[in-house]
């Protein structure tokens, strides 16, 4: 739907084909960096990365992939405002950490040591702090990539 200049409506199928091309690249590289800091902090702390792969492989496959469940949803509230959204997010974020602080728990325990190991409480609420962290980091930035959008097709 061309506007009387000439531009693409936020509705239009060119905008969405952009915005999603953007979302697919900008979250796999936001996983991508996620992954290479994780596997270059646990090797300066003595973990051999070869041996810690399939669960960081794992982790960031599971973290992409709420990552763009996350941008569908926020997708869906793209008109309301931007506090609706920062909340929105940060409640997708709190989701999506503790699903992800799961998964991490889970593979660390099958995937390296054949079996559930002793619950660490500590390390269990450091970890769904971490990766909330991470996620709020992901909503934020794609509400940033929704506004720089809406100011480019406003314009």
């Amino acid at each position: 739907m061309a506007r009387e200049n000439d531009t693409v409506s936020p509705r239009g199928a060119e905008y969405t084909a952009s915005l999603r091309r953007a979302t697919l690249f900008l979250g796999f590289l936001y996983q991508l960096m996620q992954f290479v800091i994780s596997n270059t902090l646990w090797a300066s702390l003595g973990y051999d990365p070869i041996a810690i792969l399939p669960t960081t492989l794992i982790l960031m496959l599971s973290g992409t992939l709420m990552s763009y469940a996350m941008a569908a949803v926020l997708f869906r509230f793209r008109d309301q405002s931007t506090l609706f959204k920062l909340l929105l997010g940060s409640a997708l974020s709190l989701g999506a950490g503790a699903i992800n602080a799961g998964v991490d728990f889970l593979s660390h325990g099958l995937i390296e040591h054949g079996d559930q190991i002793g619950t660490v409480w500590t390390n269990v609420s450091y970890n769904v702090i971490y990766c909330t962290a991470l996620f709020h980091g992901w909503a934020f930035l794609y509400i940033a990539l929704l506004a720089n959008f809406e100011l480019r097709e406003r314009r």
